[in-house]
């Protein structure tokens, strides 16, 4: 926790009802505010390090669990339609946008997170200042997702077995299959929805206009950085930044680089304010 951070925690309502779990860490004078998505099966409070380092540049951070995770109410680990974790990330967007009206807002989104945020640009125009995007789900070059896939019951859970390919810090990884907030499993109907939002994605990306920064390791076994080249080279946005990090994994804002990578991503958006 850090210290000269403020932190609260409450509730929202998504569009359809769903209460959604959050948590601000506000600072004196901010120069922006950062709102987190986090990835599937995971919760906002493995992001305890990335807002302290965000707090530590002044900067306000915003995050929350989407449906189906962390202490948000849903299906575990499950979601009825892509459309729905967009529909959360406007929830949280305004509640932004009320409280703080005075500085400029940007989205950092990690893997699915990063493809909830990559839609929601698409969805929403003009409503936040620009975007941070790790690692996203954006297709499925990997084949990953095609791999849990099997079956064809929404609600039946496959094994989430992807701990061991998360970073090359091995304490990570032993810290993640030990958190109680991370499920070990998903419903095939989310992997489903997945799949069905990496097609939109690929189908709509020319309209993603924003101020945008993508990251990537380039031996991410789960997802490819080629993807994330693909939305590079195919968003419309004039300013747009594209990183790819040598020998490095999944979970960039978790790698052994992690506060290289924090500086970079700083250094983007203090540019930007």
């Amino acid at each position: 926790m850090n210290l000269k951070a403020k932190n609260t925690t409450d509730y929202m309502n998504s569009k359809d009802g769903t209460k959604l779990y959050y948590e601000k860490s506000i600072v004196d004078n901010p120069k922006a505010t950062i709102i987190i998505i986090h990835g599937v099966c995971e919760h906002q409070g493995r992001y305890n390090y990335v807002v302290d380092k965000l707090n530590d540049k002044n900067y306000n951070v915003y995050r929350f669990d989407y449906r189906g995770h962390g202490k948000s109410d849903g299906k575990k680990a499950h979601i009825d339609d892509f459309n729905d974790v967009i529909d959360d990330t406007d929830a949280m967007v305004n509640i932004v946008k009320a409280d703080e009206k005075n500085t400029k807002i940007f989205i950092l989104g990690h893997s699915f997170g990063g493809f909830i945020a990559v839609a929601y640009g698409i969805k929403h125009k003009g409503k936040v200042d620009g975007f941070i995007v790790s690692s996203p789900t954006a297709s499925d070059e990997a084949g990953i997702l095609e791999l849990f896939r099997k079956g064809t019951d929404k609600n039946e859970y496959v094994p989430n077995n992807l701990a061991n390919l998360l970073c090359s810090d091995k304490k990570v990884c032993k810290e993640y299959m030990e958190d109680v907030m991370v499920h070990k499993e998903m419903t095939i109907g989310f992997v489903q929805e997945m799949i069905k939002g990496t097609k939109w994605i690929k189908r709509n990306i020319s309209k993603f206009n924003y101020p945008v920064v993508l990251i990537h390791g380039k031996n991410d076994q789960i997802i490819s950085y080629l993807d994330t080249e693909y939305l590079f080279e195919q968003m419309a946005s004039k300013d747009k930044k594209l990183k790819i990090y040598q020998g490095m994994q999944h979970e960039l804002l978790n790698e052994v680089i992690k506060d290289r990578v924090m500086e970079d991503l700083t250094q983007w958006i203090d540019e930007r304010v």
